[in-house]
């Protein structure tokens, strides 16, 4: 057993423990560490563990594990380009921003009438770990490795800068924008803010559409609030829903869908259905994903 040290993790050896709050903790039984390195930005670390099979971990956070990344994944990513207002009729463009560990770019990728997945991410030890440790994640929906994917672009720099900056944005914008960012804190605390909205705001084309990881409304309220407050100023159109993950605080994880006016909860049945290979996401989970509970709804009001 190679020793996981001592920062978040329990005193047992053996176990990674992921702190939720000051009173509750996750914790795994892990057989290799695979990755333990401090990059320029963070802590990486990819861990093989027991139940949950090759496991993502920064600064402490699980970020996602082998077992059950596409719940999450997939509903980032689908309900955005499977609504009825997303329109048709020619190649759609993603950007991915965030995402290194490369789940949200398959699931992007599994639409055939998309053409084009600019995947952002400032670290590139994160996408190395993916590439050479997650093969389970890291993989086309066409066969081989994500990599080989001609339609996937990979650039390691600054989300918002590539945003304000970048000269290689399609002159049609983007169809849709996933932000699967970490939570607001440190260097993440910009990709919350109304610069970085209206920043994407001004990259999406006509039908496009934005979808933002949004913490918990259970765990983390005020996340979500400024998640929901936020897109909803810029854009005018924003839905908060939900998915489930065994690996993040509570098991229900939420999302935030932001359109020009289009109800993102409204779906084209044609498309979702037409969609092979999704274990967590269909026509039905689209709907059904937008409906919160009387407790989430409080505290989405705050």
């Amino acid at each position: 057993m190679v020793a996981i040290g001592t920062k978040g993790c329990s005193r047992e050896e053996g176990w990674f423990t992921d702190n939720w709050s000051g009173g509750l903790r996750l914790s795994v039984r892990v057989k290799r560490v695979l990755r333990d390195v401090e990059s320029a930005y963070q802590h990486v670390r990819v861990l093989e563990t027991e139940e949950l099979g090759r496991m993502l971990v920064l600064d402490g956070n699980i970020q996602c594990a082998e077992a059950d990344e596409a719940a999450y994944h997939e509903l980032i990513v689908h309900p955005g380009l499977c609504r009825a207002g997303a329109g048709t009729g020619r190649k759609k463009n993603v950007l991915i921003i965030g995402g290194g560990d490369g789940g949200a770019a398959r699931e992007a990728l599994r639409h055939e009438d998309v053409g084009r997945v600019d995947l952002v991410d400032i670290d590139p030890e994160v996408t190395r770990a993916a590439r050479e440790l997650l093969p389970g994640i890291w993989r086309s929906p066409r066969g081989g490795a994500l990599h080989e994917d001609t339609r996937l672009q990979i650039r390691n720099e600054d989300g918002l800068r590539f945003l304000e900056e970048a000269a290689e944005v399609p002159a049609e914008g983007y169809d849709l924008i996933v932000v699967d960012a970490t939570d607001p804190v440190g260097p993440g605390t910009i990709l919350f803010s109304d610069r970085f909205y209206e920043a994407l705001r001004c990259r999406i084309g006509e039908h496009g559409a934005v979808s933002v990881q949004a913490g918990s409304w259970w765990f983390l309220p005020d996340v979500l609030r400024t998640a929901y407050r936020g897109l909803g100023r810029v854009f005018g159109m924003a839905r908060a829903y939900h998915c489930w993950s065994a690996v993040y605080p509570g098991g229900l994880w939420n999302l935030v869908l932001a359109t020009l006016g289009d109800d993102p909860a409204e779906v084209d049945r044609e498309r979702a259905e037409g969609l092979l290979g999704c274990r967590f996401y269909d026509a039905e989970s689209h709907r059904a994903a937008f409906v919160l509970s009387p407790d989430a709804r409080r505290a989405l009001r705050g």
